[in-house]
């Protein structure tokens, strides 16, 4: 079962499913999205709490994975091989050189 599902069929909203379980209402939120996975721990720790209705083997068949996203081909300046030196940029000194 999907965690969504558990979460409407028991009437729980992300909110509070995150708070009593320790773990970020973003972070529930983007597992439920397929923005991120839970790692192992997070997994078996959903499983405990659903009572073995969401189980680990859930996150590997059939919920959203980070796997199924588009990755941002953008460079987004993080790449230090393209960016200019500022010293390149700089115009030569003109004058009589004293």
């Amino acid at each position: 079962m999907k965690l969504i599902e558990y979460l409407e069929q028991q009437g729980l909203d992300i909110k509070a499913f995150a708070f009593y379980n320790g773990v970020d209402e973003k972070t529930v939120h983007n597992w439920i999205k397929g923005r991120s996975r839970p790692m192992k721990i997070y997994q078996h720790m959903v499983e405990k709490v659903t009572n073995g209705q969401v189980t680990a083997e859930d996150w590997d068949n059939g919920q959203k994975t980070t796997d199924n996203r588009k990755r941002s081909t953008k460079d987004n300046g993080r790449n230090n091989s393209k960016r200019l030196d500022v010293d390149k940029k700089a115009k030569p000194k003109v004058g009589n050189g004293r």
